[in-house]
């Protein structure tokens, strides 16, 4: 596995938290890439991106990109640096398989147990919602379901197919890439165990 992180550089105390919750997972092959505003950690399995051109804009297509290049596994989940991994998360993905294209995982606001934005659709209102974003119950899909970008989980043969847009930032990238996903006949899935 490869887990990317994407940071600006002012969460530091997170980071910390965010990669021992991958080393906990006890994941046999993994590495670590973090791209943005941080440090060199001399450490097995690590690596670090400087990148912060246009962090004003929230250039984070170009960081994705950029991690998703580097990573040296198929297995690519890339998360913003507020995305602290469940004890059980590589347990679940074990459980879930390695069939997929695309995937989603349960995420909830930490402490709360409420639902943060984890398995979404862009029904054009057609669910209540006036942006016509709408989460969808975990054993439903529609057409216009959409990987939420603080996670993603991918093959890296599906980016090479669909990388991230560059000429888009942060808030505008997302059903644009889901979308495209799924006119290249890339299914976005959803896993209920991690």
């Amino acid at each position: 596995w490869t887990f990317g992180i994407i940071t600006k550089g002012d969460r530091d105390d997170w980071l910390e938290e965010i990669i021992k919750s991958i080393k906990d997972q006890k994941i046999p092959n993994f590495e670590i890439i973090i791209c943005g505003t941080y440090k060199d950690r001399k450490e097995n399995n690590f690596k670090y991106i400087p990148f912060f051109e246009r962090d004003d804009k929230a250039w984070i297509t170009k960081k994705k990109n950029l991690i998703a290049k580097e990573a040296k596994y198929e297995n690519i989940c890339i998360i913003h640096d507020r995305i602290v991994f469940d004890k059980n998360w590589f347990m679940g993905m074990k459980k879930y398989g390695n069939c997929f294209d695309v995937l989603c995982n349960q995420q909830t606001f930490k402490d709360k147990g409420i639902r943060a934005g984890d398995w979404l659709t862009y029904g054009y209102g057609k669910l209540g919602s006036p942006y016509g974003i709408s989460q969808l119950r975990y054993n439903d899909w529609d057409n216009y379901v959409y990987m939420g970008g603080q996670l993603s989980i991918l093959k890296k043969s599906v980016w090479e197919v669909c990388p991230w847009n560059e000429t888009l930032y942060w808030g505008e990238e997302d059903v644009e890439l889901s979308f495209r996903f799924r006119n290249e006949g890339f299914l976005i899935r959803f896993n209920q165990y991690s």
